[in-house]
């Protein structure tokens, strides 16, 4: 779960900063998944800790 303040996202015990980042449901099983957004930036792949799902 979620929670944004003060333009950053607290996601599962980490800070991901708001400017950029999206939220997104894993496409096969739903998950939430956070994206920094530097990790969008440089297409740093992402992988779903629920199915393994992996995404760009």
């Amino acid at each position: 779960m979620t929670e944004q303040s003060a333009g950053k996202w607290a996601y599962k015990g980490e800070i991901v900063s708001a400017k950029g980042s999206a939220v997104f449901p894993c496409p096969e099983c739903g998950t939430e998944i956070v994206r920094s957004g530097s990790f969008r930036e440089q297409a740093v792949a992402w992988i779903c800790p629920k199915c393994e799902f992996q995404g760009p």
